[in-house]
């Protein structure tokens, strides 16, 4: 990173961090839950099944051990990674918070999320930070998960059928014909 920040309350720890463009994580995990916030700038994430843009506003709820790497888009980022106390954590996967990587990337959990960074840079009240990361935690889960769209029955049909056909080997095919 060029440039880090760290604090900490209770049951957090902060950690603001700002990379050149095209700076590369490496894979890692984190031992917490943790709360990303792109200040400024693009970042994108690496999961295991997926890429994500985000965008400055963006936010994203990884659980803890959950491997990611990024990249920073072209005009570099600058970003704001909360981790959550075990307490806090445990408080979430209690109500069902925090169990899967989530991203938002518009709507309430955005502006919560400015309102985070503008008081961990400014004032940096314990209780304030508290209460806006608990609400921003149960927003991002308000927010609709986009799905993907179920594949037509005939198609699971034609595509179990290809795989049936295909677990002999050619010449027997070649054969049969």
């Amino acid at each position: 990173p060029i440039s880090v920040r760290i604090g900490a309350c209770e049951d957090f720890r902060f950690v603001e961090q700002a990379y050149e463009a095209g700076t590369r994580i490496p894979f890692h995990s984190c031992v917490y839950s943790s709360l990303e916030i792109t200040v400024r700038g693009n970042w994108q994430w690496s999961l295991r099944d997926r890429t994500l843009d985000c965008q400055s506003g963006s936010v994203c709820l990884s659980p803890p051990g959950m491997l990611r790497s990024g990249t920073a888009g072209p005009s570099g980022v600058s970003l704001l990674q909360i981790e959550l106390a075990a307490r806090i954590s445990a408080q979430l996967r209690r109500y069902g918070i925090g169990m899967a990587f989530r991203s938002v990337h518009q709507g309430r959990p955005r502006w919560l999320a400015r309102e985070v960074v503008r008081k961990w840079r400014s004032d940096r009240s314990a209780i304030v930070l508290e209460g806006l990361i608990l609400q921003l935690c149960a927003e991002m889960f308000r927010e609709p998960t986009p799905t993907a769209p179920a594949l037509p029955s005939w198609l699971e049909r034609a595509d179990e059928i290809l795989r049936e056909r295909f677990r002999d080997s050619i010449t027997q095919i070649g054969r049969a014909q």
